[in-house]
């Protein structure tokens, strides 16, 4: 690759990691996190809100995201970023969780707010599925294919009772309640790969963030670009 080119390529990576986080940003996260520090063990809240992880046993290095930069690589045995306990992240009328993942294995749970006890999860028993707690449990399908980056969108409406499921933009899956708000238990927070009691996720992530309102299938068909 000659120069020009190198330097046209590096541009154009700028522009779409820009672009990719622009995007979250305008949709208003309760809490975004990039997993692209490249070093040390806290992963930065890009939301304004203050809400630093601490990441334990995760490597950088061992593996770069869709646009050359640095990713967090969890190995699915006792890699996890840990979140204070918070309310800011326990909106009760929606929930949006998004995210970029290159799995390793297909049923490992990569975000929860649990304790023991949980409130929302993706994964976690052995089978993939996105769960709410809403006085009942309600959930959904859809798996990650191992060794490719993806995009995952889940979303919640407590007035209708409703999740989906997007992978890459496109609608995966769906399941319904009764509608109702997501209960919290005292004490649950946040766990990026890790799901108390049940399993680890394994693989790379990128891009994790959190919002209290219902995302669109046009904000889904966005942040996967």
């Amino acid at each position: 690759m000659d120069t020009a080119t190198l330097v046209w390529y590096l541009r154009k990576k700028r522009r779409a990691l820009a672009t990719r986080s622009s995007r979250i940003l305008a949709l208003n996260p309760l809490g975004y996190w990039t997993l692209q520090e490249g070093t040390g063990v806290t992963a930065v809240d890009s939301s304004g809100n203050g809400l630093d992880g601490a990441i334990t046993g995760a490597a950088w290095g061992v593996q770069t995201g869709t646009d050359g930069t640095p990713a967090l690589h969890f190995d699915g045995v006792n890699d996890l970023v840990l979140m204070d306990e918070t309310a800011i992240l326990q909106p009760d009328s929606a929930l949006s969780l998004s995210l970029w993942a290159r799995a390793e294995a297909g049923t490992g749970c990569v975000l929860s707010m649990d304790d023991g006890s949980w409130s929302y999860a993706y994964g976690g028993f052995g089978f993939p599925t996105f769960q709410v707690q809403n006085g009942g449990s309600v959930s959904t399908a859809g798996s990650f294919t191992a060794e490719i980056w993806e995009h995952w969108l889940w979303t919640y409406s407590a007035a209708t009772g409703e999740l989906n499921v997007y992978r890459d933009g496109v609608l995966e899956d769906t399941g319904s309640s009764a509608p109702g708000n997501i209960s919290y238990a005292a004490g649950l927070r946040l766990r990026i790969a890790r799901r108390v009691g049940h399993s680890w996720f394994a693989g790379a992530l990128q891009h994790v963030a959190i919002f209290g309102t219902e995302l669109t299938p046009a904000d889904a068909a966005a942040l996967a670009i």
